[in-house]
């Protein structure tokens, strides 16, 4: 497997999991951008931007799509960076990146490292040969297909979880367990 194939592997399963992540428990990330944008930031506009980062990371592994993902990402990474530019002014601010598939104490060095190989990622793609043959989609496909079972999984087990949350946060004041 050559390293091309590796770095988009990887990228792939990244955006899916930051994607599979917001999904879950949007809660969190519009939280953040509501309160680094100053801004009301809607459920849906959170599930929007995670339904784009799962095309995203689809898209990394068709060879025809994967120099406008590369694109994409590369782009996606450069505001990602302004974001959290930004939210380093808010001391304490969990980001909700990945929804709660990761603990997230505030907006640290590890955030701009991620975001920053992201970047480099992308970048790396666009400048890469292209690599057109089927055994390496069949393989990238297969990983992430592989991931995608994976992710699904903690997906339905995080929305019972945030299910199970929301209605103990419904329970009249008195009548708790």
């Amino acid at each position: 497997m050559t390293a091309t194939r590796l770095v988009t592997i990887a990228f792939s399963v990244v955006w899916l999991l930051s994607g599979a992540g917001k999904l879950a428990t949007p809660r969190a990330t519009r939280d953040f951008l509501t309160r680094v944008t100053a801004r009301p930031v809607g459920t849906r506009a959170v599930r929007g931007l995670a339904l784009v980062e799962v095309a995203i990371a689809v898209a990394l592994v068709v060879p025809v799509l994967r120099t406008a993902a590369a694109v994409a990402s590369a782009v996606g990474a450069v505001v990602l960076l302004a974001v959290l530019v930004r939210a380093r002014t808010v001391p304490h601010l969990p980001c909700g990146c990945f929804g709660p598939l990761v603990r997230d104490r505030g907006v640290g060095a590890g955030h701009f490292m991620l975001v920053a190989a992201m970047l480099a990622a992308g970048l790396w793609l666009l400048a890469a040969q292209p690599d057109t043959r089927y055994l390496g989609l069949y393989a990238q496909a297969l990983a992430v297909g592989m991931a995608m079972v994976l992710v699904g999984a903690r997906y339905v087990r995080l929305r019972r979880i945030a299910y199970d949350e929301s209605a103990r946060d419904r329970t009249p004041i008195g009548q708790e367990d």
